[in-house]
């Protein structure tokens, strides 16, 4: 192509000259629809250049607009313009369409954002916003997958800025499109549209399908006839795209399915107004006094009192300070995680995704639809977690509900059961899933029960996992926990290289003739002898060292006689030889990947339990985690400390049965408390969250406590510190000394030397000590001559 193309360093901006540049020298011939043909610039070359050009549209969407050169020969008509490039979607070669589809979605945001969320098309009908939008469509089920995944990643960049637009009715027209590209088999194309759909605002989908002004072709004469829940996009894009895609034999492609049902979590198959979801995102609470109806409870507790916060999630239990008695709404509980979303909206949507994927799970023969299933649940259950929202994870148990002992544990029995499927045995990664639903779900349910304030207890002595008050969930965590103990078991024969079956159990960490103080006051609760402070007797140490003869231990984590540990043995074993040959961090991964979900979960169930449950576990524990430090070191300390925390009464379980004693003590002295006084704890609570308390009231009622600190203590000067603040006194006593030096400047010059003498003593007295200065300006407040 031949013309004036203009200067780098000429009059105009560098940009447009860079644009027609580019274009007249691979991409356009400079005659209206001729491109250049593939003998004269390679397809390579032309993918570059349409890739720069589209950088330069997104900082100057105008450049689309105009002419190829700056002063062209020939008529108007037969000018061609920058938007020629677009003719290359119908090329041969796949690339020169993807390319094409980036462009344009890069075109589309430009212009709503340049122009404030209207669309400007430039006065060219090539670039008008739905023939645009219908060759992205055309692109997206392009039988080549390399153009489809271009036009995915070009919808990606201008669907959210078209639904926050003047323009959003246009997007219903490219929504069936989307659902459709689900089919495509190649599986990046597949995690394009997984990652897209997960980054859509459902909401404002919703929204477009419900008006009328956006639905006049499919209206009555009427109005809008409502869509039913089946044809809605946000119902759609579950069952339609994601449910499918989780059955996929591709790992990536489940993995990418499952991370965006986790991001639509807040909106998919909800629906609703948009101002009401649009105004909880974003307005925040200012209220200047606490309007919640009922007792306001004081702080209870202070997180400084445990010696480490609680591990993620039950640190989000605990970051405001308190917990109220039959606080076990979802909203209430996970108030500090979801304070940018409503967590009723949460809730409800994460309901139906789990009613969902366990349908699913339980009903299904497809192995990887299963397999979708278990990565969708282990990802949800981190994301949110039943411990903050048990109502939608079936772990809420209602109080009439508590003495029949049923509750809610069939997922955690399937998922356990699965763990020792020969097909699932030896895939690491499923099993890393299996113990992430499997204790969040039994975390969930501690925590609900612990909530509920009741513990079972039988003749009078507390029971290993009491707090279920049901034996069967007692065995599933029992299951649970030896579940995660078999998993440690594995890499400590992996890590020292012993066989499984050559050494039936482990060292014990005390050497013989000793016994475990842990185990000794085991043994005492369990006797009932928890007075014994001395150390036992012969006869005593005879019966102590027949049990712990009887007592053989490593028995909880042996596997040697389980063919599905076995299995995980095996696939272990190898990846840790190419882990000592290999530098390579998937290498790492593939060995440390089980073990750290298995320290974690089991750092969670510490949390939670007491030393009924762990103490006789505390040995073999240790030496499991004595043999994997040399992996996860960091980890593995943690997983320490929260044993100590755990055997010693540190926990989180603790920290709500001091809640609980503490509370029901406030609730009973409250029944004995008139009517008036009760009226009068709610308003002190009320105006303890209030501005007017915080600024005025404390600051006063903190002065007057000191200052009458400060009269009492004048009595004994010497023994009793001074307890009023350094500000308040530095404050008390400069008014004081200017106020006095004032006034003694007044009485020199009416007495002379008389008044000098009375200066010199009054400073002699403020500065010579504080018990002087207090008994001074004590006196003196007291007889009003300040």
């Amino acid at each position: 192509a031949t013309g004036n193309i203009g200067a780098f360093l000429g009059e105009d901006l560098p940009v447009r000259y860079l644009v027609r540049y580019l274009s007249s020298s691979f991409l356009l011939s400079g005659h209206v629809g001729s491109l250049i043909a593939d003998r004269s610039v390679r397809v390579s070359v032309k993918v570059l250049a349409l890739n720069c050009v589209g950088l330069a549209v997104m900082v100057m969407p105008s450049l689309m607009g105009e002419s190829l050169f700056n002063d062209p020969a020939g008529e108007k008509e037969l000018q061609q313009h920058i938007d020629d490039i677009l003719r290359y979607h119908s090329h041969s070669d796949p690339q020169l369409g993807a390319s094409v589809a980036t462009v344009i979605g890069q075109f589309v945001r430009a212009s709503l954002i340049h122009g404030g969320g209207q669309y400007n098309d430039l006065a060219r009908p090539g670039l008008a916003l739905s023939s645009l939008l219908e060759l992205l469509c055309k692109l997206l089920g392009h039988e080549s997958s390399v153009t489809s995944r271009g036009a995915v990643a070009g919808l990606g960049l201008c669907l959210n800025e078209l639904l926050h637009s003047w323009h959003a009715a246009v997007v219903s027209s490219v929504l069936p499109h989307l659902v459709n590209t689900a089919s495509n088999p190649y599986w990046l194309v597949k995690v394009e549209l997984c990652e897209l759909l997960g980054s859509l605002p459902l909401s404002y989908i919703d929204h477009i399908e419900n008006s009328s002004s956006y639905n006049n072709a499919s209206s009555s004469a009427h109005g809008l006839s409502a869509l039913r829940q089946s044809d809605r996009f946000s119902h759609r894009v579950c069952t339609a795209v994601l449910i499918p895609l989780l059955a996929d034999q591709d790992h990536r492609v489940r993995t990418a399915a499952a991370a965006a049902c986790v991001k639509l979590v807040p909106e998919i198959m909800c629906t609703g107004d948009l101002i009401q979801k649009v105004s909880s995102d974003l307005v925040q609470s200012g209220h200047l006094r606490s309007s919640r109806g009922g007792n306001v409870v004081p702080p209870l507790w202070s997180s400084r009192n445990l010696p480490s916060l609680p591990v993620p999630p039950l640190h989000n239990l605990l970051s405001e300070g308190r917990l109220n008695k039959g606080e076990n709404k979802d909203s209430a509980q996970g108030r500090s995680l979801s304070r940018d979303i409503n967590g009723c909206r949460i809730s409800q949507s994460l309901s139906r995704l789990m009613y969902s994927f366990t349908s699913h799970l339980l009903c299904t023969n497809n192995k990887y639809l299963m397999l979708g299933c278990l990565e969708a649940l282990s990802q949800l259950s981190e994301k949110c977690p039943p411990s903050l929202y048990p109502a939608a994870w079936g772990c809420y148990i209602p109080p009439q509900q508590l003495s029949e002992g049923r509750s809610h544990i069939g997922l955690i029995t399937l998922v356990l059961s699965l763990a020792g499927e020969a097909p699932i045995a030896g895939d690491l990664t499923v099993q890393q899933n299996i113990l992430t639903v499997a204790s969040n779900i039994l975390t969930g349910i501690a925590v609900e029960a612990l909530r509920q304030g009741k513990e079972d207890t039988q003749g009078g002595s507390k029971q290993p996992w009491g707090l279920f008050t049901s034996t069967q969930m007692s065995s599933v965590a029992d299951a649970v926990v030896q579940h995660i103990l078999r998993v440690l078991c594995v890499y400590t024969h992996v890590l020292e290289e012993v066989v499984p079956g050559s050494r039936p159990t482990l060292m014990p960490l005390t050497p013989q003739a000793a016994i475990s103080p842990i185990k000794r006051r085991t043994r005492a609760e369990s006797t009932g002898d928890k007075n014994r402070t001395h150390s036992p007797g012969k006869g005593e140490k005879d019966v102590e060292d027949k049990e712990r003869k009887s007592s053989k231990p490593g028995t909880v984590g042996a596997f040697a006689h389980l063919p599905e540990y076995i299995k995980m043995y095996d696939v272990l074993k190898n990846a840790y030889a190419n882990y000592k040959l290999s530098l390579e961090d998937n290498t790492t991964e593939k060995l440390c990947g089980l073990l750290r979900v298995a320290l974690t979960c089991l750092g969670r169930l510490l949390e939670v339990s007491s030393m009924l449950e762990f103490g006789r576990l505390a040995d073999e524990l240790l030496q499991y985690l004595k043999v994997v430090t040399s992996l996860l070191p960091t980890l593995t300390v943690q997983c320490g400390q929260q044993l100590l925390k755990c055997l010693f009464g540190s926990n989180i379980k603790a920290v709500f049965d001091q809640v609980y004693r503490k509370s029901s003590d406030a609730l009973n002295r409250g029944q004995s408390d008139s009517t008036g006084s009760d009226n009068k704890r709610f308003l002190d609570g009320l105006d303890a969250y209030s501005l007017h308390y915080r600024c005025f009231t404390q600051p006063m009622t903190q002065l007057e406590n000191d200052l009458v600190a400060i009269s009492e203590s004048q009595q004994d000067n010497d023994a009793i510190r001074m307890k009023c603040s350094w500000t308040w006194a530095l404050w008390l006593g400069k008014g004081v000394i200017n106020l006095s030096s004032h006034r003694d400047h007044m009485g020199n010059i009416e007495h002379g030397e008389h008044g000098t003498r009375k200066t010199c003593n009054l400073e002699h007295e403020v500065h010579g000590g504080h018990g002087a200065w207090r008994t001074w300006s004590m006196g003196n407040m007291k007889q009003g001559e300040h």
